[in-house]
């Protein structure tokens, strides 16, 4: 966990990483491989997701960073149609943050994590604690950043999502596909950084769930590692979105450029 001496350095650490993507055109592969790296980033997504960081200064100007760093990814993506270095590079911060706060937070509506009842019972106990105005504006203004960081993950939400379940028809070079992540064993230390990457698994399975069966081993174990707070109802629906969003993508046969990608998944994720 984050501790006060940990926390600025791990700031710093990634605030370098953005530095370098910035002077080296998106170019880090090689940094962001780097073991030491891996591993700072699992500690950090840990703390970061923690419910109870939320508002912590420490923990907003981290998640800040990574948004930046995100940021950074997407714009080397669209100018220079590059993919696969860098998002390699990137896929454990993206996969574990990404999902687990999109989720959380209702970029993706879940039955299970999402209930009217849920936000009806949390009204009730700030209208008992009598919340001061001042209170509830600050927290509109941490809501509002929150927003604007959503907006940024959802867009490395739809890249990652329409990159991988389109690897097959693409240029190696071009996409991440899924043998390649298989290949770049992050799989297994992604499972244990970020009970998030559950969302992934979902969305992607069935052949990205089976890399992760024969990383970790043991089926049936992994298939309910996979599932935690999934009910069976929420396992079919994200199933089934993902088999919704291949016939999309067929149907639009996204075979032209990079910009005619990034244009029609637009249009896909406004339908869907």
């Amino acid at each position: 966990e984050l501790d006060s001496h940990l926390s600025p350095l791990l700031l710093q650490m990634f605030e370098t990483v953005v530095e370098m993507c910035d002077g080296n055109d998106g170019n880090v592969s090689e940094a962001l491989h780097n073991q030491a790296a891996s591993i700072t980033c699992g500690v950090m997504l840990k703390a970061a997701m923690r419910k109870e960081d939320v508002n912590n200064e420490g923990m907003r100007q981290l998640r800040t960073v990574c948004v930046r760093l995100l940021q950074v990814m997407l714009e080397a993506e669209k100018t220079r149609g590059e993919t696969s270095s860098l998002l390699a590079s990137l896929t454990p911060f993206m996969f574990a943050y990404t999902a687990e706060r999109l989720f959380r937070e209702g970029v993706v509506k879940s039955e299970v994590w999402q209930t009217k009842t849920e936000n009806d019972n949390k009204k009730k106990k700030e209208k008992r604690k009598g919340v001061t105005k001042k209170e509830r504006e600050s927290k509109s203004l941490a809501m509002n950043m929150m927003e604007k960081e959503r907006s940024v993950c959802e867009e490395g939400l739809l890249l990652y999502i329409l990159a991988i379940t389109t690897a097959e028809k693409r240029d190696n070079n071009v996409f991440v596909t899924p043998k390649r992540l298989h290949e770049s064993a992050w799989l297994g230390d992604i499972a244990a950084a970020s009970d998030g990457f559950s969302f992934f698994s979902l969305v992607l399975a069935p052949h990205l769930v089976a890399n992760v069966e024969v990383v970790v081993g043991g089926k049936l174990k992994r298939l309910r590692y996979l599932r935690p707070l999934m009910a069976v109802k929420e396992w079919k629906r994200m199933t089934e979105f993902r088999s919704n969003l291949l016939y999309a993508v067929e149907r639009e046969n996204i075979n032209d450029s990079i910009e005619d990608f990034f244009e029609k998944a637009e249009e896909i994720k406004d339908r869907m």
